[in-house]
């Protein structure tokens, strides 16, 4: 049994971005098929981020809300009366036969809601290269979690967070 790991973490923050987050709407592309990425992200992240006292509320992006333009992900979004908008969407990845060998996230975060102008203010891609012998979207949930609320931390997006917080 092998430990699910981020194989790797590349980010950029935008120099003159200084103000700390108050509440983030995050947008994630829903893995269908698994309940268990869903929640262990949800878990994760949204537990990271209070440690750092921002607010989340997460919308996963389905195939419907794809085919509609994003109507119903976009009416929650405009509700949420968030300050950012981070967005969080699988970019690739590698499989041996039917085992995934290595599945990358790129991530943006915009300072305002997505439905007026908007700036991006930070990005990152991650690489997770799940264990052996686990639940393979739970343990990916988690580390994705852990990475993204990490580095937002390393990078001075998420300031005066409590030691407490996830590594």
């Amino acid at each position: 049994q092998t430990a699910t790991e981020v194989a790797s973490i590349d980010s950029t923050k935008a120099e003159r971005y200084q103000k700390e987050p108050e509440k983030i709407f995050v947008g994630i592309r829903n893995h269908e098929f698994s309940d268990a990425f869903d929640n262990s992200f949800s878990n994760t992240f949204v537990s990271a981020s209070a440690q750092c006292d921002v607010e989340v509320q997460i919308y996963y992006i389905s195939e419907l809300d794809i085919e509609d333009d994003g109507a119903g992900f976009k009416s929650v979004g405009k509700n949420s009366k968030a300050d950012s908008y981070l967005s969080v969407m699988p970019s690739g990845g590698t499989k041996h036969g039917e085992k995934i060998a290595l599945i990358k996230y790129d991530a943006t975060l915009r300072n305002t809601p997505y439905d007026r102008k908007h700036e991006t203010v930070w990005i990152a891609s991650v690489e997770i290269r799940p264990g052996t012998g686990v639940d393979v979207w739970s343990s990916i949930g988690i580390a994705l979690g852990q990475a993204l609320s990490k580095q937002l931390k390393v990078d001075g997006v998420f300031k005066d967070c409590r030691e407490s917080m996830t590594d």
